[in-house]
C-alpha cells in the first residue's frame, strides 16, 4: 500500500484504498473467522490474540514510518544549509 500510495497515480490511489478496504475487513472478521475454524483446538500451541496484536502493531506503525521517512528524504524538504521547511513530520500532530 505504502508504495502504491508514493506511486501517486489514480489507479495506486484506488488500489491502495482497495487494499486498505481489504486489510480492514479480515481485521474485523479474524478473530470470528478463527474462533468458527476451531483454530485454538486444531492449533493448541498457537496464541492467535499474539499474532493479532504484533500484525495490529505492524499495521498502525508501518505506514507512518515510511510516510515520515519519504517525507524527510525529500530535496525541498530542507534548506540549503539543512534546516527544515515547514513541519518536518505530519506524523507528530497525531502522535501528540
Amino acid at each position: 500500500m505504502a508504495v502504491l500510495i508514493v506511486t501517486g497515480d489514480d489507479p495506486s490511489f484506488r488500489l491502495a484504498f482497495f487494499l486498505m478496504m481489504v486489510a480492514t475487513v479480515i481485521d474485523a472478521t479474524g478473530g470470528w473467522l478463527a474462533r468458527k475454524a476451531r483454530v485454538k483446538e486444531t492449533l493448541p500451541g498457537f496464541d492467535g490474540s499474539t499474532l493479532d496484536n504484533l500484525i495490529d502493531f505492524h499495521s498502525d506503525t508501518s505506514l507512518p514510518l515510511l510516510a515520515s521517512g519519504y517525507g524527510f528524504s525529500q530535496v525541498k524538504a530542507k534548506t540549503a544549509d539543512g534546516f527544515f521547511i515547514g513541519f518536518p513530520s505530519y506524523w507528530n500532530i497525531v502522535a501528540f
